[in-house]
């Protein structure tokens, strides 16, 4: 018998195990403080075993129920190739010829398909339901349910038998093939007679594998040697064994149908973890490409700001301080807007102007010639007019209430005087 450890894949990575007593005996839990057998397992190795209520069990990522091999009826049946939905349809008519119990009152899981047929457990449904809820009432969600006669080795070579040390419900579970199941006693002097007529039907069979405390199954070696059997005892713990041994098919879970969503498995979510994974990396590339976006188009409002700025003090050098440079250069185009049109001190018209108010008193065509530069205007007079000191002064200071400034100079030759009006200078 092949026991060899898989080492490619982990059952059990953070888990308790809890045997459920046999719903037969006398051990029914109905208190709160009824302890069961658990075990304790991580990455499928027993680390913890012991009695305690459903309250104080160890906390694990998953509760996984052992249900007795007495409550749990095993059978194969060829399915047709159907769709899951249409086989769990199917499943009360293919157990029916095999119990007397009403198929309404039975609850029926469906495992994977194994040389064509596939693995059956039926238990009661009113069983089942009172399971998971005493466990719900005390806080424990139930995981996984597991029939206990599954969980122990076997192989198409050799049969194998597990001894229950547990003084609430003994007991023994011989396996003598994929969904042959047989619930003992215990005792091996109780079961001879069966055994005997047991072993009459494996001919073909001639080894058996023993688990249990050797002075439990001490009678059951003698008997089976007696029946011609290679008895071997490859450990004291079948569960321990089943989980470091090579599987061949995963095991059967009773949480199907309208149990299916009984149960929440943090195991089971690990199955989802490169695909949260993947989904968290895509989250955190879209916000770092929004963090990334916003920083550049925060550096480029910058930039057109400080652009914004310069052209506002090239078109407006005496622009002072820029606040909103979009706005004081809309304030200064109105301005200069508003400004289109207007003469200045400085204009030619300006000048004529006032050439006329300073010379008003003058006989006509005293003007001989008139000329204009940018910002001031030059009259040459024919006649020796304003030739005293006071009329210049006078003129002067006409000139300078009309925002101008008069410059007198004697002219040579004709005897005539030139007068040059500039615009004041702005303070």
């Amino acid at each position: 018998m092949n026991f060899t450890p898989n080492k490619s894949t982990v059952l059990l990575r953070d888990a308790v195990i809890v045997r459920l007593p046999p719903r037969a005996g006398k051990t029914t839990p109905t208190a709160a403080s009824f302890e069961f057998a658990f075990t304790r397992v991580v990455r499928d190795k027993i680390v913890q075993s012991g009695r305690a209520s459903a309250a104080e069990l160890p906390l694990a990522s998953d509760i996984v129920l052992l249900v007795a091999a007495e409550d749990v009826l095993l059978l194969e049946r060829s399915l047709p190739p159907l769709t899951e939905r249409k086989i769990r349809q199917a499943l009360p008519a293919l157990i029916e010829d095999a119990t007397l119990a009403d198929i309404a009152t039975l609850h029926v899981a469906a495992g994977a398909s194994k040389g064509g047929k596939r693995l059956l457990a039926v238990i009661d449904r009113a069983l089942m339901s009172a399971w998971l809820a005493y466990f719900s009432e005390r806080g424990r969600r139930v995981t996984r349910i597991w029939c206990e006669a599954l969980a122990q080795p076997y192989s198409s070579a050799s049969w194998s038998l597990s001894v229950r040390r547990d003084a609430l419900a003994p007991g023994a579970i011989l396996r003598t093939a994929r969904a042959a199941v047989l619930a003992l006693s215990g005792d091996a002097k109780k079961d001879e007679a069966l055994l005997g007529h047991i072993a009459g039907l494996g001919t073909n069979q001639a080894e058996i594998a023993l688990f249990g405390e050797p002075e439990i199954i001490a009678g059951y070696q003698t008997i089976f040697r007696n029946f011609g059997f290679s008895v071997r005892t490859p450990g004291r713990d079948a569960l321990a064994a089943w989980l470091a041994s090579e599987r061949d098919e995963a095991p059967l879970d009773l949480l199907q149908g309208e149990f299916g969503g009984s149960g929440f498995s943090v195991e089971s979510l690990r199955h989802w973890q490169a695909v949260a994974l993947l989904i968290l990396a895509a989250l955190f590339i879209d916000t770092l490409g929004l963090v990334l976006r916003a920083s550049q188009l925060h550096a480029d409002k910058r930039e057109l700001i400080a652009e914004q700025s310069e052209t506002l003090k090239r078109a407006f050098p005496d622009t002072g301080a820029v606040l909103d440079a979009p706005a004081q250069m809309r304030r200064a185009l109105a301005q200069l807007q508003a400004r289109r049109g207007a003469s200045s001190a400085s204009d030619f018209e300006t000048f004529v102007g006032d050439a006329g108010t300073l010379l008003g008193g003058l006989p006509p065509n005293s003007t001989s010639e008139m000329h204009y530069e940018s910002g001031s205007l030059t009259l040459h007079l024919k006649t020796p007019l304003l030739s005293d000191a006071a009329s210049q002064a006078a003129l002067a200071r006409t000139a300078s209430t009309l925002g101008a400034s008069a410059t007198i100079i004697p002219a040579s030759g004709d005897g005539g005087i030139t007068i040059r009006l500039a615009a004041k200078a702005q303070p």
